[in-house]
């Protein structure tokens, strides 16, 4: 990826994890545990990268809960402004 500075993020197998990260009661809840967390910008890739090895396809997916897709839109709509996108990525800054 075009990443500049260390990044965290979900990998294999992590939708659970993920979701449970991202599934709390308010946007504003979110926004202030991305904050504590040293979060400053979120990439959100709308496909995994392709590869023909279905096992790889399986890992690189990331399945949100649908609590958890409206949490980090609802964040992301409120508290981020789109700073770039290329390809299937987009990257946001959190205010």
């Amino acid at each position: 990826y075009w990443f500049t500075r260390p990044v965290r993020g979900g990998g294999n197998f992590d939708s659970e994890r993920l979701s449970r990260y991202l599934d709390l009661a308010t946007p504003e809840a979110l926004r202030e545990r991305l904050r504590k967390d040293g979060i400053t910008h979120i990439a959100v890739l709308t496909v995994p990268p392709p590869t023909s090895d279905a096992k790889k396809t399986e890992e690189r997916q990331v399945h949100l809960t649908p609590a958890a897709q409206r949490m980090l839109s609802q964040t992301l709509d409120r508290y981020a402004s789109s700073v770039t996108s290329r390809g299937n990525a987009a990257l946001f800054t959190l205010k």
